[in-house]
């Protein structure tokens, strides 16, 4: 569903009820001061969605009154609608400044009933403790982000549209940039095309919102340009009109091409007045015959099971050629021919399977894939993704698995031969300070290339290869491609140990060995000290591959992206650089790896793809030595194999796929500027108020950043500049108490000389 201004309103100030610890009681009330009155046209919009009273004369059927009424409503003494349920009060105060709240002694008379609510409740502000205005509300100060120029034309326009803009779609503002006079202006006198869609979509509300005069000029519109009338044909006359696209109708239906989503009901309007005929013209205006041409393909992928790689790539090219005008209609704009879309991917992907990889050594193999194999990978991936779960994404996978199955299980016994002739030595990284290592658990080859293009237009990234450990299982993966490798000894299972003889290793163990090995260990949003080196841990991709197979295509590009905001925000923390590592890759084919036979007593233990093969037996599969003690072997499935049925995701053998992982290093674009003689000698807090001493500073200025290189994430009113080598800064929002932070010294070009790092209001003189 199409998320609107007015739905990110009310979810803000629904999370503003539930910002309470799990031992503490939710607020009583949630106070809203407007000074100028900003949001009083929208208020009753707001009421219907949450429970909301306005402070003012006595008007109860619109939710107003003063504020003895407001305390009854609290009490239960007096009935708001249908209760609150539990929910906290949002009380609206038009016209008063959270300074008037606040002092309660001299507070006009009018709000001192419900002054109290402040220490029972909440008072609704910006982070920076002024009162939401409507330009801070939907602009970058808030969860709305949308670019509103500050200029006064502007922000009138802004306060008369206000009312209009909430049934806005918020991801519709957002891509179209900058929001300036003009465009608010435009919600108040919308364009005839504009206005005929919004009244199909919606008749009754359409003629609700406008005005006697605008109404009237709307019904001579339909009749004398468009040829019918609202009154007595109706919507599905109307539909008609827009299907067939005829005279002004082709502008209409431009106008509901360019943003369909905008009008929801149009297309069971369009359903409703398709022609009976069977090859209905223009064929792109009636859903109907775009649903018939999703139906007959999801039929033909279904049938892919039972042919050949060449058969299914012979077979995708036909059906491309009969499907891909619909990849042009308003119906894939709106998510409704996703499998002609899929064609695209299924497409990529025969040509790439053409390629087998290149080279006969380990090293040669990896290279390969490094550079192009792994688009095999993502191409069969975004097929996947590419629609939604039930039969069409059964369909897809059946292509993707007639396509894609040669060359995946071609290229990962290429890979067994080459290890079998020649095992890649271990390598243990070392880096040096200033250095966060980043570990993802399952970041395969591919993924790590979405990760990279996320960060590269903010970021320099360099993304190399290393050979997982054997097997590629997270017991002995993981450990290995930690900073601190080389201390461990051979441990029980596919486990290295602490110790000689030990008990298998543990996260509480990895951690210890890091910690002692001079490494912080990060958790819990602490960013660390970006002068020392300290290993991280996130990512959900292996759990998510193992729990939720057939699910996992679909959620990577969102994994990509959280994986790197993480690394921005340690770059931003003032890390010089961030490097990303994982253990092993994985196999993924829609309807199961294939299985193969071993005995179980030939081995110690088994894994989805290895096993450890006790002294003295004796296996017909290719066997490699253990990465923690060459002396035990273990079995590798050979090609993509795997020892238990029904497995789509697994890892554990040998596969580029499995084996060759990303090493991604991330540093931060443009080189600082050298720091000089500028030197922070102390930090010190009394209260919320920051004295900073500066050596070689003098004319620069202090700021109080949550992240160093970032002035948006600024905590003061506005930088202040050196004198005297001292400066004192005050951070208004109480809230932020406790918060680690950094104090940084800037030159007059913004540029950042020095930073330290901090804890906001932590440490008195």
């Amino acid at each position: 569903m199409t998320e609107t201004v007015l739905d990110r309103i009310v979810d803000m100030l629904t999370r503003v009820s539930r910002q309470s610890s799990p031992d503490q009681e939710p607020p009583a009330a949630i106070l809203w001061p407007d000074p100028d009155r900003n949001f009083a046209g929208i208020a009753s919009r707001l009421r219907a969605r949450l429970p909301l009273v306005t402070l003012g004369p006595y008007e109860s059927e619109n939710g107003q009154g003063p504020a003895i009424w407001i305390r009854c409503v609290l009490a239960g003494t007096v009935e708001y609608e249908d209760g609150l349920s539990g929910r906290p009060l949002c009380v609206y105060v038009p016209g008063y400044s959270r300074e008037q709240i606040r002092d309660i002694g001299t507070a006009p008379s009018e709000l001192q009933a419900i002054a109290d609510l402040q220490f029972r409740g909440t008072i609704w502000l910006q982070r920076n403790g002024h009162e939401w205005t409507a330009h801070s509300l939907l602009g970058a100060e808030s969860g709305l982000d949308l670019k509103i120029p500050r200029d006064g034309a502007t922000r009138d326009a802004l306060l008369r549209a206000l009312p209009a803009l909430l049934d806005e779609p918020l991801a519709e503002l957002r891509h179209r940039g900058q929001l300036g006079a003009q465009f608010f202006n435009e919600l108040l006198a919308p364009d005839p095309e504009r206005l005929l869609l919004l009244w199909m979509n919606d008749p009754t509300g359409a003629e609700a919102t406008i005005d006697t005069l605008r109404w009237s000029a709307f019904l001579d519109t339909c009749r004398t340009t468009y040829g019918f009338d609202p009154l007595t044909d109706g919507v599905v006359t109307a539909a008609s009109g827009l299907g067939e696209r005829k005279g002004d109708w082709a502008k209409v239906w431009n106008r509901f091409v360019e943003t369909p989503e905008r009008y929801p009901a149009v297309p069971s309007r369009l359903r409703a007045a398709q022609p009976q005929t069977l090859m209905p013209e223009p064929r792109d205006s009636w859903p109907i015959v775009n649903e018939q041409g999703e139906e007959s393909l999801e039929q033909a992928l279904a049938k892919f099971g039972s042919l050949t790689a060449a058969e299914a790539s012979a077979q995708l090219g036909k059906l491309e050629a009969e499907h891909k005008w619909r990849r042009e209609t308003v119906w894939a704009k709106l998510g409704q021919a996703p499998l002609a879309g899929a064609l695209v991917y299924l497409l990529e992907l025969t040509d790439r399977v053409q390629e087998p990889l290149a080279g006969s050594t380990p090293a040669g193999i990896a290279e390969a894939y490094a550079e192009a194999g792994w688009k095999t990978d993502r191409a069969a991936l975004k097929a996947l993704a590419s629609v939604p779960p039930g039969p069409a994404l059964e369909a897809v996978g059946a292509a993707v698995r007639a396509v894609y199955e040669p060359w995946l299980d071609d290229s990962a016994r290429a890979l067994q031969k080459a290890f079998a002739a020649s095992v890649p030595e271990a390598v243990i990284d070392a880096y040096e300070p200033g250095t966060c290592v980043l570990f993802i658990d399952g970041l395969r080859f591919d993924v790590a290339q979405a990760v990279r293009e996320q960060l590269e237009e903010e970021a320099k990234c360099t993304l190399e290869w290393r050979f997982s450990a054997i097997p590629t299982v997270t017991p002995t993966a993981k450990p290995a491609v930690s900073p601190v490798a080389g201390t461990f000894h051979p441990g029980p299972g596919l486990s290295p140990s602490l110790k000689e003889d030990g008990a298998a290793l543990t996260i509480v163990g990895l951690r210890k060995a890091l910690t002692e090995g001079g490494w912080q260990v990060l958790a819990g949003g602490d960013c660390g000290d970006p002068t020392g080196r300290a290993w991280i841990e996130g990512g959900d991709i292996d759990t998510q591959g193992h729990n939720i197979p057939a699910k996992l295509p679909q959620r990577l590009e969102s994994e990509a992206v959280q994986i790197a905001g993480v690394v921005m925000d340690l770059l931003g923390w003032g890390w010089k650089r961030v490097v990303v590592v994982t253990d092993h890759g994985w196999l993924h084919l829609p309807g199961g790896l294939p299985k193969v036979e071993l005995p179980i007593h030939a081995t110690e233990g088994r894994k989805g793809r290895c096993a450890r093969i006790p002294d003295g037996a004796t296996v017909s599969q290719l066997t490699l030595p253990w990465r923690w003690d060459p002396a035990i072997r273990i079995a590798v499935a050979p090609g993509i194999a795997c020892y238990e049925a029904g497995k789509e995701y697994e890892h554990g053998g040998i596969s580029p796929q499995e084996s060759v992982t990303p090493h991604l290093i991330v540093e931060a674009r443009g080189a600082a500027a050298p720091t000089g003689a500028v030197i922070i000698r102390t930090v010190r807090w009394v209260g919320m108020r920051c004295r900073i001493e500066v050596d070689g500073a003098e004319g620069a200025a202090a700021d109080i950043r949550t992240k160093p290189a970032d002035p948006n994430t600024s905590v003061v009113a506005e930088p202040k500049t050196i004198e005297a080598g001292k400066c004192a800064l005050v951070v208004p929002d109480d809230q932020l108490e406790g918060q680690m932070a950094a104090a940084v010294i800037l030159d007059p070009d913004g540029v950042l000389l020095a930073q330290q790092h901090t804890i906001i209001g932590g440490e008195e003189e």
